[in-house]
């Protein structure tokens, strides 16, 4: 009974020295320690000379009692979309639309809370002189183009007179881009417009899609 005894005692000895030995050598291949999984990270958020994008949004710089749709309604009066279709530049009515739109427009409030916020703004680049020569080292960012009355250009409050950092080429004219930087509420007027907001040291860079849809823009 002894010697059975210590024979099975020194053959688990054995198969857990060479255990142990194996371990030792190859590690536990099925055992693995638990992975730490923390909580979900939010996105990075974009940033402008150090700063957080506050506003990428053009609505963001509209007051929220102000109606574009039915200041433009009224600046047209009892003028049907018809009526409006049929009018032509050589019509006396069309200059007169065009300065009582042009009136209401300079007038549209500016949002004073967005005073100092940083911007990343979508828009096309106006000229703020009729001619244009060489670079551009100021211009108007505008969310959409506009024509005449039946597709009138941004009222004020939807106009910001950009300074860029560097020069812009004379070809970027009506050309979609993208400007960061700090904004300020500051009226300006130009030959194409007053605006109500003003960016200094602008960074631009050229847009790859159109900034908005003809949608956004008064309806005819």
């Amino acid at each position: 009974m002894i010697p059975l005894l210590i024979r099975a005692l020194l053959l688990g000895l054995l198969s857990f020295s060479v255990t142990y030995a194996a371990l030792r050598l190859f590690g536990n291949p099925v055992a693995k320690p638990p992975e730490i999984v923390g909580p979900p990270q939010p996105p990075a958020k974009r940033t402008v000379q150090g700063k957080v994008v506050q506003i990428s949004d053009w609505a963001d710089l509209i007051p929220h009692n102000w109606d574009q749709k039915k200041v433009y309604a009224r600046a047209m009066g009892k003028l049907s979309d018809a009526d409006l279709e049929r009018i032509t530049d050589e019509d006396p009515r069309m200059e007169m639309l065009t300065k009582r739109l042009r009136k209401a427009w300079d007038e549209a409030p500016a949002r004073p809370q967005v005073d100092g916020q940083t911007v990343r703004l979508d828009g096309y680049v106006m000229p703020i002189s009729d001619s244009v020569e060489g670079e551009l080292s100021e211009f108007l960012l505008a969310p959409y183009l506009g024509t005449d009355i039946r597709l009138p250009p941004p009222p004020a409050n939807q106009l910001v007179r950009v300074r860029a950092s560097e020069p812009l080429p004379p070809d970027w004219v009506m050309m979609p881009v993208v400007v960061e930087g700090v904004l300020r509420v500051k009226k300006e007027s130009s030959s194409s417009g007053v605006s109500n907001y003003v960016i200094d040291e602008g960074e631009v860079s050229a847009g790859r899609e159109s900034p908005q849809d003809d949608d956004d823009a008064p309806d005819e």
